[in-house]
């Protein structure tokens, strides 16, 4: 082989290389824009569609906010937050002391470590993992932990962001009449 046909060959594979590279690039691009528009959390009184999910073997599944016997708690994580791991006690707390009234489910915004996070840190609710583009934006879900109380009706009750400590923790406490355990 020439000189110029392997310098036609080299420049042809770099081409391929980096238009693989731009292709990636974009698809995480347009995922990050998405995130980009959520301005802040989901407001009391929005309506709260069906969630678009994925469960813990990564079938894709919907669930259902409307026609539920107790309104929901949705409580969105990621196995990676040191915040969402304080809160575990309190949110397990909760769920002990409020399952009764209210429907428990778990939403991690990523399946990445989430095999290891639910081995060894059981809610004991149902966890759910990848919600869609189109649900993460309609819930404004970028930052976690984060909390929705949702009516039989379908609109957002109560909307927490972040660690349950300090003026977030009474708020809770006195919306569920129950007292949470202080996070360390």
């Amino acid at each position: 082989m020439n000189k110029d046909k392997r310098y036609g060959l080299a420049l042809s594979l770099l081409l391929l290389a980096s238009v693989s590279v731009n292709f990636i690039l974009a698809r995480k691009l347009n995922r990050l824009t998405v995130l980009s528009r959520l301005d802040g959390a989901l407001e009391i009184g929005a309506s709260a569609p069906p969630l678009k999910v994925s469960d813990l073997s990564g079938r894709l599944t919907q669930i259902n906010i409307l026609g539920q016997s107790k309104p929901t708690v949705l409580y969105v994580f990621t196995p990676s937050c040191i915040w969402c791991r304080r809160n575990e006690s309190s949110i397990k707390y909760l769920a002990d002391h409020a399952g009764q009234q209210y429907r428990f489910i778990a939403l991690s915004l990523t399946h990445v470590g989430l095999p290891e996070y639910v081995r060894k840190h059981e809610l004991g609710f149902p966890i759910f993992c990848d919600p869609d583009d189109q649900t993460l934006s309609v819930y404004k879900l970028s930052s976690t932990p984060e909390m929705l109380v949702v009516s039989l009706r379908g609109n957002v009750l109560k909307n927490w962001v972040g660690a349950f400590a300090g003026r977030t923790q009474t708020e809770i406490n006195n919306f569920f009449s129950v007292n949470l355990p202080n996070i360390n």
